[in-house]
């Protein structure tokens, strides 16, 4: 988008601009009182320009090094993440984030500040007394809806709300979790980038107010991973509060991990402080009876990927001190259920969200799994969707063409095996 401004009915204007990453962004925020009237400046308040502003509507403007621009809405409030204290203040509340505090420069009518960006907390779910949870689980989709060329986010969106937030369903879901490429091909170049108004923020915009919670995949490092990262301050359902992190807010009985796998595929990264931040989140203290790993890349899949060695290594290493871990990944462009009773290893793959799925011959690669170990595989589009209570642990399968799961499978314990619809299919 190349033009500027479109006419408000406003004179005090907030501008806040800084350097975002490489992109050198320049950020223009100008704020529109919701009732009739000028505003010749922000009254007298004790509360900040973005709490008297809080309800109304804000244009973020951010200019690009090639003199694009791109645009895009939120709650005033919102902006209050640009400016969130000083480095010393970002330091003494830090949240682990991987990225230090991000100066940035903030105007107001006759004051100017220099504040800090400091690294993105994770809110809590507020779900730790509840006796059943529900989420779904997406992967691969942001890629927008094109039947000629088998792109389908918007139809899988339609059915997740069918499944996941239709009006009067007794248990919808709570959360939404993401096992990466969120953006295809190549991410975004910056915080402010179109594409997340256009794969993600218009495409499930139906949905209620559910939290994404998001890990990168190895097409979203083609494009700026911090900006991914950063977008959780302007979303009120993007939650990517860093690379690796934990789900707040859970009962004791459930733990869901969040692991950026695509730095490990790397051989020279060293794996020990994943591991240790994975052991303590999924088995620390009070040990969850159903714990989740979520990550892009697979311990077993089928098809042209196959399994990451990493992956397996690691889950090696973690079973050690913390078994009967659940693997929630995507990479792989289907639907798949492995289940290897000798190690007791549950992999979830999901990578039907929307982009094009990819069909695949069982055992046609030296790398695929066993057959027995391969419980169902489909190369539909769709999702997973996981229930949970103390007792019981069920997920299942969705698919676009039927109201009916794919596929579903029930667990007594994370020891137990799993009891599944049969015969098990392979589409």
């Amino acid at each position: 988008m190349k033009s500027g401004f479109p006419p408000f009915n406003i004179r005090g204007i907030v501008g806040v601009f800084g350097a975002f990453g490489l992109h050198g962004l320049a950020v223009l925020a100008a704020c529109a009182p919701s009732l009739a009237g000028q505003v010749e400046s922000f009254a007298p308040s004790d509360k900040s320009v973005f709490e008297q502003y809080a309800g109304q509507k804000c244009e973020v403007i951010a200019k690009e090094q090639n003199g694009n621009e791109t645009r895009f809405e939120r709650d005033c409030r919102l902006l209050e993440n640009l400016a969130k204290g000083t480095a010393e203040s970002c330091l003494s509340t830090s949240t682990g984030a991987s990225a230090p505090p991000r100066p940035v420069s903030a105007r107001f009518p006759g004051k100017q500040e220099a504040l800090h960006l400091c690294g993105v907390n994770s809110p809590s779910l507020g779900l730790e007394n509840a006796k059943t949870i529900r989420f779904a689980v997406l992967g691969d989709f942001g890629v927008g809806e094109d039947v000629a060329k088998g792109h389908a986010q918007v139809s899988v969106a339609r059915r997740l709300h069918s499944e996941c937030a239709p009006e009067g369903k007794k248990n919808p879901c709570a959360f939404v979790v993401s096992v990466g490429d969120n953006i295809y091909p190549d991410g975004v170049p910056d915080v402010f980038s179109s594409s997340f108004a256009t794969f993600f923020e218009h495409v499930y915009k139906d949905l209620p107010k559910q939290p994404f919670f998001l890990v990168p995949g190895n097409h979203d490092y083609n494009g700026n991973v911090q900006a991914q990262v950063e977008y959780s301050y302007f979303s009120e359902r993007w939650r990517m509060p860093d690379r690796n992190y934990f789900l707040k807010g859970l009962p004791p009985w459930l733990r869901i991990h969040m692991l950026d796998t695509s730095p490990m595929e790397e051989t020279s990264v060293n794996d020990e402080a994943r591991l240790k931040e994975a052991q303590e989140s999924l088995c620390g203290g009070a040990n969850g009876q159903w714990r989740f790993l979520v990550g892009h890349h697979p311990v077993e899949a089928s098809g042209h990927h196959g399994p990451s060695e990493r992956q397996r290594a690691f889950s090696r290493a973690l079973a050690k001190t913390c078994p009967h871990v659940i693997r929630l990944s995507g990479h792989e462009h289907h639907q798949e259920h492995i289940y290897d009773a000798s190690a007791g290893v549950h992999q979830l793959v999901q990578g039907g969200g929307g982009a094009v799925v990819k069909p695949f011959t069982p055992g046609l690669y030296e790398h695929n799994p066993d057959a027995e170990k391969v419980h169902f595989a489909a190369t539909e589009h769709g999702f997973t969707i996981v229930e949970a209570n103390p007792n019981t642990l069920r997920f299942r399968f969705y698919g676009l063409a039927s109201e009916t799961p794919l596929w579903s499978c029930e667990m007594s314990s994370p020891e137990a095996l799993p009891r599944c619809q049969e015969p098990p299919p392979l589409r």
